[in-house]
């Protein structure tokens, strides 16, 4: 199969079926397969089945590119997500969440990714959850996989009332992937695999679940998803615009150069419940560490990165976001240990900072009491420092109208 191909395999079904962060999944090993009916020596593969389903052969080698715009609620938090890609690999994908605004892209050739517009640097681990997007991208689009020899494909019978086949690569350390297919329809309604995930030692157990099927050029779409991790649902999204064929301008795929200085921006910072702790005696570390011991006590999803507030030099407090469903029922923390608080929206000027050592930290502090002072604005409590990773750090400072 040629490069081009395997690309429009890859591309189509990452705005088809994945788009934002639906990009995970859960793979189950079970006996508990029974005979599909379906399966017959002369009649039709399901795969072949299955790609009928989603729009055929010919219509789907037609797209030559996607745009598309999904709405997340993860744990709690909504995010907006806009995905444009052109053959024969150039994607897109940019998501706005938690105060900033994320890109990730590749020009064919190289892979970058920025944070509010600042480079930041793409870690193996990024690369290595990129190799398992593309296998269940091109897992979503059917097309092709019986034609590569690289790629194995086993009729698994029924299970959960739906029709499974197993797809398995054996280039790159992915897969294999369990493909639900509805028995009525054929059309692909749940993927299972073991995803990457940073914060895990161990592949996680994930799931992707389709449904809100809809025609759009001949081509049929999942409007919605919900996404699973362990079987908890992580995310639900839900396709607003696609498109197919729309031109998209190549300058929006290549990796921008370096900054002088990185931007501010004025924004509303995001609703979020929080645990922290404030009156820190001691060194903010030990803080963190209480922190996360807590939440994980309590088995509740941690929903963000984590922060510290600061006053002057000093850290006052300490904390991280968090998802409280309405079983949980939080404790209230006494003064220095952790407690719950929701923290709602208000007027933010931020930068990223991406060697951050004191004296540099500073530096964009000043800059932005600077900013807010030729703009009429006034300090309206502590300064913020969130850890994005370990050596990116976005300075938020709190503002109102002098």
């Amino acid at each position: 199969m040629s490069r081009s191909r395997r690309k429009l395999l890859v591309v189509l079904f990452f705005a088809l079926a994945v788009p934002a962060a639906a990009l995970y999944a859960i793979f189950v090993r079970t006996e508990q397969y029974e005979k599909s009916e379906a399966a017959t020596p002369d009649g039709p593969s399901l795969l072949a089945r299955a790609i009928e389903a989603l729009g055929g052969h010919e219509r789907l080698s037609l797209v030559r590119s996607v745009v598309s715009r999904t709405i997340a609620n993860e744990a709690g938090r909504r995010t907006e997500a806009r995905i444009s890609i052109a053959l024969p690999g150039r994607y897109r994908h940019d998501v706005s969440t938690r105060g900033a605004r994320l890109v990730h892209a590749s020009n064919g050739d190289t892979t970058w990714s920025t944070l509010d517009d600042v480079p930041v640097p793409v870690e193996e681990a990024d690369l290595l959850r990129l190799e398992e997007q593309m296998a269940m991208v091109r897992c979503g689009l059917l097309v092709g996989l019986e034609e590569d020899t690289t790629v194995t494909t086993t009729e698994l019978g029924l299970r959960d009332g739906l029709d499974w086949l197993e797809v398995g690569f054996e280039e790159g350390d992915v897969g294999p992937f369990l493909l639900g297919f509805a028995l009525d329809t054929a059309m692909l309604s749940r993927v299972e695999w073991k995803a990457s995930m940073k914060s895990r030692l161990t592949k996680a157990s994930m799931s992707v679940t389709f449904s809100d099927f809809r025609k759009i050029d001949g081509i049929m779409v999942g409007f919605a998803a919900t996404i699973s991790v362990d079987d908890e649902v992580l995310a639900k999204e839900t396709i607003e615009e696609i498109s197919f064929g729309k031109s998209i301008e190549p300058e929006i795929f290549v990796e921008p150069e370096p900054l002088s200085q990185s931007p501010i921006f004025d924004r509303l910072s995001a609703r979020e419940q929080v645990v922290l702790i404030d009156d820190i005696p001691g060194d903010p570390a030990d803080a963190e560490r209480v922190v996360n011991a807590f939440i994980e006590e309590l088995d509740i999803n941690r929903n963000g990165p984590g922060f510290r507030d600061f006053d002057g030099e000093r850290t006052v407090a300490v904390g991280l976001p968090v998802h409280l469903t309405q079983q949980d029922k939080p404790r209230a923390g006494t003064k220095g240990t952790p407690r719950f608080t929701i923290q709602t929206p208000h007027r933010i000027l931020t930068t990223i900072v991406t060697v951050p050592d004191a004296e540099t930290l500073r530096l964009a502090e000043q800059r932005l009491r600077e900013h807010a002072s030729r703009a009429s604005l006034e300090q309206s409590g502590p300064i913020r420092h969130v850890a994005w990773k370990k050596s990116i750090v976005q300075v938020q400072l709190p503002v109102k109208e002098q």
